[in-house]
């Protein structure tokens, strides 16, 4: 093969590749607002779930009955979405994944008001590792701040018909009436219990068959992730809560 007809094939390649770049970036821009909308709609759809909400018109469900605030590590309220919407959705923007790796003190953190007819509940997003990779969700806690009124989990990367079981309803629904925190007002989460937990405890539910590191990442995900409202649900309650030196000794009832 000539010189000539070489550097032509490089060039050619060389033009493809440009051409293919500036096709996938512009495809990409395009695409990055319904990327965006579908993200969005997703966490408002785990947020009305964990909230018990049935239907799936999420967008106007959404805007009927929930509030959105972010607070600081302090508990103090710094972004109030309650009449803006644009305030609303750059909250909903939170991953609270990415603030979990931030330095203490720079944290934002979501926090959600769900009410009806029936009352008013806080929906506080939660995140952990799981087997294989990220795990996170949403509780719903009662106005006592303490009983669980539904969760929501979802997963990057579980085993199918193993730790992927934390999002089925069977799994989730054992969490309802659940208290996140003991009579002495200490944060000690829920348990995911190996072979089962104890009758009526308070504190414990069943674990999923095979899926035990999944299970431990889900009840670290709670006390870890609770942990950092504490200071929030201590102002709204008015008393002072705590979390349990003993709450990671907890992973063995």
């Amino acid at each position: 093969m000539s010189r000539d007809n070489t550097s032509y094939m490089l060039f050619f390649a060389l033009m493809v590749t440009v051409v293919a770049g500036l096709v996938l970036a512009v495809a990409a821009n395009m695409l990055k607002p319904y990327q965006e909308r579908n993200i969005k709609l997703e966490k408002m759809a785990y947020i009305l779930r964990a909230a018990g909400y049935q239907e799936t018109d999420y967008e106007a469900a959404f805007e009927k009955y929930v509030k959105a605030y972010a607070v600081d590590e302090k508990g103090d309220v710094v972004l109030n979405g309650e009449n803006d919407p644009k305030v609303r959705d750059q909250i909903l923007k939170i991953d609270l994944l990415k603030e979990l790796k931030k330095k203490p003190g720079q944290r934002l953190l979501p926090v959600f008001t769900y009410q009806d007819n029936k009352g008013k509940l806080y929906v506080l997003p939660m995140a952990g590792k799981g087997l294989w990779g990220p795990i996170w969700g949403y509780v719903a806690l009662k106005e006592d701040l303490n009983t669980i009124a539904g969760v929501v989990f979802d997963h990057k990367s579980e085993t199918p018909g193993l730790g992927a079981e934390i999002t089925q309803p069977w799994f989730q629904q054992q969490f309802v009436g659940k208290k996140v925190f003991d009579e002495k007002a200490q944060l000690v989460g829920v348990t995911v219990v190996k072979g089962g937990a104890p009758d009526n405890h308070p504190h414990a539910v069943d674990g999923i068959t095979g899926a035990t590191l999944t299970g431990k990442g889900v009840s670290a995900m709670f006390t870890e992730s609770l942990q950092l409202y504490l200071p929030y649900i201590q102002k709204i309650k008015g008393q002072t809560a705590y979390l349990a030196p003993a709450a990671i000794e907890a992973l063995s009832i």
